[in-house]
């Protein structure tokens, strides 16, 4: 949750609705971690929540000659935080289910009844042959993330490459993977796989 604006918060936003980029940017300082924090808590993606945390301060600036006539600027900041959350929620809804049933697939506990071992033993080898399928550097990326459990910082940092280019990667690769499994898995699988 965020915290109560201090009265120079209040005179920020009050400047900053008359267009001062210089208190947009005291209060961009002031505010963004705090922002971050609670956007990280909902989406669970550090890369995403620093992108949502840009796109709030740019909904911020767009909307500035709102700031004067809000009783609580910062509940209209944690507002505009929580709605820009749920909407990247629902946007990936699709590509979430995927990364943790790619997770749940490389990462097996061994716990499944014989029936469902059999179901996973199949989606696993149509999984693996459609990563196998992946260009080399977003396998690479795959592994990495799926298998060594590595942040879109470290696989950055592995291959020399930008968290968002790593993100990129990582949503090709599973629209890669869910294309593969509607061409040649069995469709009953494809549709276990994707709404389970």
């Amino acid at each position: 949750m965020l915290d109560k604006p201090t009265y120079h918060e209040k005179k920020l936003f009050e400047h900053i609705a008359e267009g001062d980029e210089e208190a947009f940017a005291v209060l961009f300082h002031l505010r963004t971690d705090s922002l971050y924090t609670y956007i990280l808590k909902i989406t669970k993606s550090d890369i995403w929540a620093e992108e949502l945390v840009q796109d709030v301060w740019t909904q911020v600036w767009l909307n500035r000659r709102k700031l004067s006539t809000l009783e609580d600027p910062v509940s209209y900041l944690h507002r505009i935080a929580r709605n820009r959350s749920l909407d990247w929620i629902r946007r990936n809804k699709l590509e979430l289910k995927w990364l943790y049933y790619l997770q749940r697939n490389l990462h097996n506990d061994g716990a499944d009844t014989t029936a469902q071992r059999i179901d996973h033993d199949q989606a696993q080898r149509l999984v693996q042959k459609a990563i196998h399928a992946l260009p080399e550097r977003r396998k690479r990326i795959i592994e990495l993330k799926y298998r060594l459990g590595c942040s879109y910082e470290q696989i950055g940092a592995e291959l020399q490459i930008s968290k968002n280019t790593v993100r990129n990667q990582i949503v090709s690769a599973l629209r890669s993977i869910r294309d593969h499994l509607r061409q040649h898995g069995d469709l009953l699988l494809y549709l276990i796989c994707c709404c389970f």
